[in-house]
């Protein structure tokens, strides 16, 4: 595993909150959310959804 995909990403309460609708909306088209989030690329949106996502479901066990 590289440093990039163990770096931490952070997101805006705005950002994650576009984030999460955009999912809904249109699925895993992370370069359509990316399109939408300034600043943001379609890999760190993706790193982040799955590090979110596998932490939510860790805490669920």
């Amino acid at each position: 595993v590289s440093s990039i995909e163990r770096e931490i990403i952070t997101l805006t309460e705005q950002e994650e909150d576009l984030l999460r609708r955009m999912h809904k909306l249109v699925g895993d088209r992370w370069v359509l959310i990316a399109g939408r989030i300034p600043g943001r690329n379609p890999q760190e949106l993706k790193r982040f959804w799955v590090m979110a996502h596998s932490e939510e479901f860790a805490g669920r066990a």
